[in-house]
């Protein structure tokens, strides 16, 4: 008897992960549109209000001090950034089987494992901010006491700053690394379910934008920018291009999610 209802429950449970786990198209809908947002908002914010566009990636102190300045906000970037991805992955995962075949799973699965890294990459933003603040009041007490005459004093809190930019360095390599190889699977996915997409029929809340290149056009962006301008130009340069292939995604997460969002079930 037990047998035979666990068959029945595997199979019931295979048909709904078929359909889209447990959600209507209004669900996967929101998902996909209000997660994308969140976490590109986030994402702009941290770029461009707290790092800065002209901070390079390996000036461990200038990126220190940047953190320290908007450790005030920072718990509000880490919940745009992670939960928005976490609800993106969610409506991601629920449009599974819309066109079906190798290329839309192997996208969903590559962009899922994408948004788990740069989740986990966000408690090298929060150390950051940690580490910011250590190296600014130690840097600040340093030049404090030199002003003041005290020169062993200012030696000893401005090695307690190196010893705290080291660590920061290498906070900052840990996070970059991450950041590079989930922006990596991310294009990859996008690329990937955008081939799926191509060949079908389904249109976005703007009819005349195709979805299949949309998402195949932010998956090449992503994969010559983490590829070739990472190496071959420099990281600071691949982070500005890959933020544009992130930009894109969201627009293709939103103009699907709305779409879903005024369908009937």
């Amino acid at each position: 008897m037990l047998y035979i209802f666990n068959n029945i429950l595997s199979q019931k449970t295979h048909g709904l992960l078929k359909r889209g786990i447990f959600m209507d198209s209004k669900g996967k809908g929101l998902c996909l549109a209000i997660g994308s947002v969140a976490a590109m908002v986030g994402y702009m914010v941290w770029q461009f209000a707290v790092v800065g566009v002209d901070t390079a990636y390996d000036d461990v102190q200038a990126n220190l001090i940047a953190a320290a300045d908007g450790s005030g906000i920072m718990p509000v970037l880490v919940i745009l950034i992670g939960v928005g991805l976490i609800i993106n992955a969610a409506g991601l995962n629920g449009i599974r089987g819309m066109v079906g075949g190798t290329a839309e799973s192997l996208g969903i699965f590559c962009v899922t494992a994408a948004i788990f890294m740069f989740v986990v990459s966000l408690g090298g933003i929060v150390a950051m901010g940690e580490v910011g603040s250590k190296f600014v009041e130690a840097s600040d007490g340093a030049t404090a006491l030199a002003t003041a005459g005290d020169a062993a004093g200012a030696g000893a809190l401005a090695a307690t700053a190196t010893t705290i930019a080291t660590a920061g360095g290498y906070t900052l390599a840990a996070s970059t690394a991450i950041g590079q190889l989930g922006g990596l699977l991310f294009s990859i996915g996008f690329f990937a379910i955008g081939w799926a997409y191509k060949g079908s029929d389904i249109k976005g809340v703007l009819s005349f934008i195709p979805m299949g290149w949309l998402a195949m056009l932010a998956g090449a962006i992503g994969l010559v920018s983490t590829i070739i301008i990472a190496n071959v130009v420099d990281i600071d340069t691949s982070n500005q291009v890959t933020g544009s292939a992130f930009l894109l995604s969201t627009i293709w997460a939103v103009l699907l999610g709305v779409k879903l969002i005024g369908e009937k079930e």
